[in-house]
């Protein structure tokens, strides 16, 4: 056996066969047409998911920083309130030991 005789003899183009490459090409490129906008959404919906994920870590970062002061301005209120009370019953016991006829230290 030669080597000519083992590969196959090249095929020669018929209009059949440019309809059937051709639907091929054509099939591909509707394809890849898909593809290429899969992608672009994919992008623009990976754009805005980004910025919605960078609005909330700033809403977040406000967050904490409310959190922060409503913590020291809750305290603040509750050693004033705690300092008033305090006044107070040094004022209201005398007057409640004078009323009972207990002895005033």
């Amino acid at each position: 056996m030669n080597e000519k005789s083992m590969s196959p003899e090249p095929i020669k183009p018929t209009p059949e066969g440019f309809g059937v490459v051709t639907a091929a090409v054509f099939d591909i490129q509707r394809t890849l047409g898909e593809h290429i906008h899969n992608l672009q959404s994919l992008n623009m919906n990976y754009a805005k998911d980004h910025d919605d994920k960078i609005k909330m870590e700033e809403n977040i970062k406000s967050l904490q920083r409310l959190i922060k002061l409503n913590s020291v301005l809750l305290s603040t209120i509750g050693v004033c309130a705690a300092w008033f009370f305090l006044r107070i019953w040094e004022l209201i016991l005398p007057l409640l030991q004078l009323k009972l006829g207990l002895p005033i230290k």
